[in-house]
């Protein structure tokens, strides 16, 4: 559990797996901005997974607030966030309608690279695989990852919209680590150098540190 120094008396309870990127963007914004959460992780995989309870799509992350209703999703979770705490810590969203959408698009991005990273993670895990299917999720995998380089390039190693930290370095951070995680692109960074130094300096925050992923063990067969 992490805990700000700001006095809350129930804090709000983030529902996570402790391999889960989409989860780590809303621990980090949490994170940034000094809001206490209980952090729960489980494996929704399990049958004894409370995930359904929350979710009937069976999807993580799940943030429950005080008293008892709760939202799914991670950038809605997100937009939680930015929006209810605006006044705390960084704003993470540019104040300008382009540069807001813009920081949204990113994360959009980067959260269809996690999407095509789980996919192709089970398909993996098949004993009979689809070539064609696992293709098309590498595609977007690498054309995420040439998508940020392109970014950084273009904010000169900076943060990606308008030179202020937002949800869009968190979601890229998040993302790209991901794909050190399951160690699918082990040479991108030879290929990607601007993301690679950006990354690097990125990767030394806090709230990064502590929120590294770590892969879970699941007693169910899932493919």
């Amino acid at each position: 559990m992490y805990r700000s120094t700001s006095a809350v008396k129930m804090p709000m309870k983030l529902i996570s797996a402790t391999p889960s990127a989409y989860a780590r963007i809303n621990r980090i914004a949490f994170m940034e901005k000094g809001i206490d959460f209980e952090l729960f992780n489980e494996v929704p995989w399990n049958l004894d997974t409370q995930t359904p309870t929350y979710n009937p799509l069976e999807k993580l992350p799940i943030l429950i607030f005080e008293d008892g209703t709760h939202i799914y999703d991670s950038a809605l979770i997100q937009e939680f966030i930015i929006k209810t705490y605006a006044d705390k810590g960084p704003a993470l969203v540019p104040q300008d309608l382009k540069g807001y959408l813009q920081a949204r698009q990113i994360q959009t991005l980067a959260i269809g690279q996690m999407d095509a990273m789980a996919l192709v993670f089970f398909e993996d895990s098949r004993e009979v695989k689809s070539a064609e299917w696992k293709a098309r999720q590498d595609r977007k995998v690498d054309g995420a990852m040439k998508a940020y380089d392109d970014y950084v390039q273009a904010a000169k190693g900076g943060w990606l919209v308008g030179g202020e930290y937002s949800i869009a370095d968190i979601a890229v951070g998040c993302a790209a680590e991901w794909v050190d995680f399951f160690g699918i692109r082990p040479e991108w960074r030879k290929q990607h150098t601007h993301l690679a130094a950006w990354l690097e300096k990125l990767g030394q925050r806090d709230t990064f540190q502590k929120t590294q992923p770590v892969m879970f063990e699941m007693k169910e067969r899932v493919v």
